[in-house]
């Protein structure tokens, strides 16, 4: 289960031209356990979590699901990958923003998220 452990962001990934870029404020830790858990903090403070939920993961189709167990605004269903230095890419998802009611003219669209292992 290369996928267990906890995960910080490192680069979003935008909708329009596939390229990498970092976000005004990143995901600071994505946990997924061995045991089909998720949390997602974008500010780890002790024991607090923004949201959590399961997560499925298909390794023949390179797929995984984050379902989430309140209205947390996401599109969990995406692909999954491994870059060759172990980073994790997740395509076609998205997280939400750490303030929901927060718009920013300079926000990127992301389709996507590039995470490295803590």
């Amino acid at each position: 289960m290369p996928w267990s452990g906890c995960w910080k962001e490192i680069r979003q990934i935008d909708c329009e031209s596939g390229d990498d870029f970092e976000a005004e404020d990143k995901i600071g830790e994505l946990r997924l356990l061995a045991n089909g858990r998720y949390s997602i903090t974008w500010h780890p403070f002790e024991t607090y979590t923004d949201y959590a939920g399961t997560y499925n993961i298909n390794p023949a189709e390179g797929t995984i699901v984050f379902n989430y167990e309140d209205d947390a605004g996401i599109d969990g269903d995406g692909f999954y990958s491994f870059q060759e230095n172990g980073d994790l890419e997740l395509m076609d998802i998205w997280f939400g923003t750490f303030y929901k009611e927060a718009v920013s003219d300079s926000q990127k669209v992301s389709c996507g998220y590039v995470f490295r292992k803590k």
